[in-house]
């Protein structure tokens, strides 16, 4: 080769070398929009020996009556801190109400147990998971965290951190997003979280740095110019496949086999990609596991920009911003209690032995003075029964501000108020549940655990009907082994405790303790209840409830419909209805079970008892009824608290309540009902729903 044509060949490589360290050091900023300026606050401290920095951020409307949320958010490898700042995480945090931080790393990588050859000599200095967990431990001490609200997420090297730091801490962590990154594979051999962890993957099918399908990271042109020797073909470690590490995921928290799977709305049909989102939900402690599969997606997070060609990194998915769809997931998977349970100080609770009540004769009742909606409810102007019509106008804007589909109110079997509207940006649990709408453009919606309360109704006509008892043990009707205890464990659950929530089994129905001395809120338990009436019945749940409820009341809108999994098999029942049919049952109630000349429920002592403590360890719960007034209550997943379900609510209501904020509220003493369905209306930093509601609408009467 000449000196000149020597000379050029030099240069070009030279040329190429800095090209490839160039993507590498863009890729660690730019895979994100800069959707903002830095944010937060930088501080240093001393750390293993080193000064460590991080930057913080706090909103300035952070409640001052109640704990919040920490997430913290992993820069991408040659990122940092500031450029973490910049990603967007920050105005979803003074949106809803959280702390952020943003850790950096030392000489921009996270030793994120990959073992990477190319960084191995700085992951054996740098313990990169014992500098973020003593940061958190600062940051609680100098702020009101939410010990069951920390939350952490990263994008690339720091998505494989994410995922390490979940692994190891898992005592810590309710939930982690993992941003195109995966597992690395020596610590995928070592997968064995003490503790379950709801866990998101963000991850596109064509990312060239990490690929979808597992194997080595990194760029195939930047692995060849940072080979290291003995490790030529994977320099910056391999790493196993998402659907691998979904998998490991969901075995450890024990989820449904079967994931939800819905999409995304592509919203942006030139950007060349689109996203599948599968969840795989009802995991040990509440936990979940979520795919968001970006088909066509490179290597960036929706929503941040085209930092480089498509042919480079794939291409930047648009539809959606895929820091919302973390917060989304992190705001729904708090950490629940390793024990939803409340510990009787006396052994056995002891029940009313009254409930047991049961007739074949119909009980008379006076109904001259009330009124029934037939196929049609009667509108009553609100004035003409001395309610405050613009205060009732204040109370339901704010309702349907609030992601309603549809809120009812009645008073005296007339509707005073009602408003219906379509749910704007649904998430992903509210489109599987909406069921399409009637003639009249009302939302139709599987009610969640509302359906607990129906099924309650059901049981106390069973009752009259003397097909069962409440102290009839469970196998009678299930037969030996509808639960992991053993024989003689099993004999001594009976019927009632599965309604009172004090069945002694946990959510896969293993034995954990005598029925009777814990309350822990289980719906896997609670689910054989209708199986128990059906076999009794010899009726199908749906035939029974047509004959027994649905037909009497002309409930037309409501009906059981099976949930089906991915494979169209059924997994669970959900009760479908609408806001105007529930109000129905609610009229129901309110009449002791009788509706317009004939006795439904036929049980009125069962029905009282229903609506009244049923145990003494959590006296907010009735037989699959919620219960205000009482001075203590234990909500699912949130351990016992002091004072009422709802303050601001008449002490004598009681509540049919379900996921996303489904509900069917009654107060015996202004006979009034109120309806409400749609979306989850949580709003972080925002007064809870139930309250503010209530406060708004006691205004009106």
């Amino acid at each position: 080769m000449s000196r000149k044509r020597s000379i050029v060949f030099k240069i070009s490589v030279s040329a190429i070398t800095l090209m490839v360290v160039g993507i590498g050091s863009l890729v660690g900023w730019a895979q994100f929009r800069m959707r903002a300026a830095e944010t937060g606050t930088s501080v240093s401290f001393e750390h293993g020996g080193m000064e460590r920095e991080y930057r913080i951020h706090v909103p300035a409307n952070l409640p001052a009556d109640r704990d919040v949320p920490l997430v913290v958010c992993l820069h991408g490898g040659g990122g940092n801190s500031r450029t973490a700042s910049m990603m967007g995480l920050t105005p979803i945090a003074d949106r809803e109400g959280f702390i952020v931080i943003y850790p950096n790393s030392i000489d921009k990588h996270w030793n994120d147990g990959r073992d990477s050859p190319k960084f191995a000599e700085h992951d054996e200095a740098i313990d990169d998971v014992a500098f973020v967990m003593d940061l958190i431990r600062s940051i609680r001490e100098q702020y009101p965290i939410d010990s069951n609200r920390i939350f952490a997420t990263g994008l690339s090297n720091g998505g494989f951190m994410t995922q390490r730091l979940a692994m190891e801490h898992s005592e810590t962590f309710a939930a982690v997003g993992v941003v195109i990154a995966t597992m690395g594979e020596p610590i995928s051999e070592r997968f064995a979280p003490e503790l379950p962890v709801s866990v998101l993957y963000l991850n596109g099918t064509e990312d060239t740095f990490v690929p979808y399908e597992g194997g080595p990271v990194g760029m195939p042109l930047m692995t060849r110019f940072n080979q290291v020797e003995g490790h030529e073909d994977a320099p910056r470690g391999r790493a196993i496949s998402t659907d691998d590490a979904v998998s490991l995921w969901v075995k450890r928290n024990q989820t449904d086999p079967e994931p939800i799977v819905d999409s995304i709305p592509d919203t942006d049909k030139e950007d060349g990609s689109h996203i599948v989102s599968s969840l795989w939900e009802n995991g040990e402690r509440g936990t979940a596991v979520m795919l968001h599969k970006v088909i066509g997606g490179g290597h960036g997070i929706p929503g941040g920009s085209q930092y480089l060609p498509a042919r480079l990194i794939g291409y930047s998915n648009q539809d959606v911003n895929g820091f919302d769809l973390i917060w989304d997931f992190f705001q729904n998977h708090a950490r629940q209690p390793a024990e939803g349970n409340v510990q009787s100080d006396s052994g056995a609770a002891k029940m009313p032995s009254s409930t047991n009540v049961s007739s074949n004769e119909d009980i008379p009742v006076d109904d001259s003075s009330l009124v029934f909606p037939g196929e049609r409810w009667e509108i009553v102007d609100p004035a003409s029964i001395g309610v405050d019509a613009r205060a009732l106008d204040v109370a339901l804007d704010f309702g349907m501000k609030r992601s309603s589909s549809g809120i009812v109110v009645v008073v005296d079997g007339k509707v005073v108020a009602q408003r219906h509207a379509a749910v704007r940006s649904p998430g992903i649990v509210y489109r599987r549940t909406h069921q399409g709408t009637n003639a009249e453009g009302n939302a139709i919606e599987d009610v969640a655990s509302v359906q607990k309360s129906i099924t309650s109704i059901l049981l106390g006509i069973a009752l009259s009907k003397n097909l069962l008892s409440l102290d009839d043990s469970v196998d009678r009707y299930l037969g030996r082994g509808w639960s992991d205890a053993t024989a003689t464990q099993e004999s001594a659950i009976q019927l009632r405790h599965l309604i009172t929530m004090t069945s002694g089994v946990d959510d896969k129905l293993r034995f954990v303790s005598l029925p009777g001395t814990q309350w822990k809120y289980n719906t896997k338990a609670y689910q054989l209840t209708m199986d128990v009436i059906a076999k009794a019945s010899g009726l199908s749940r749906e035939e029974l409830t047509r004959q027994w409820l649905t037909e009497p009341l002309g409930m037309e809108e409501s009906e059981w419909k099976a949930r089906k999994s991915i494979l169209g098999t059924t997994n669970g029942y959900g009760f479908v209805t609408t806001a105007l049919d529930l109000a129905r049952v609610g009229v129901l109630m309110l009449n002791q079970g009788h509706w317009d000349g004939r006795n439904v429920v036929n049980n009125p002592a069962y029905l009282t008892a229903a609506t009244s403590p049923s145990q003494k360890l959590n006296l907010s719960y009735g037989y699959l009824w919620w219960l205000n007034g009482q001075d203590s209550m234990v909500r699912p997943g949130k351990g016992k608290a002091d004072g009422p379900l709802i303050k601001n609510a008449p002490s004598d209501l009681y509540a049919a309540e379900g996921a996303l904020g489904r509900k069917l509220h009654v107060v015996p003493s202004m006979q009034l009902v109120v309806t409400r369905l749609g979306d989850n209306p949580a709003v972080r930093g925002g007064p809870a729903f139930d309250e503010e509601f209530w406060r708004l609408l006691m205004k009106a009467f």
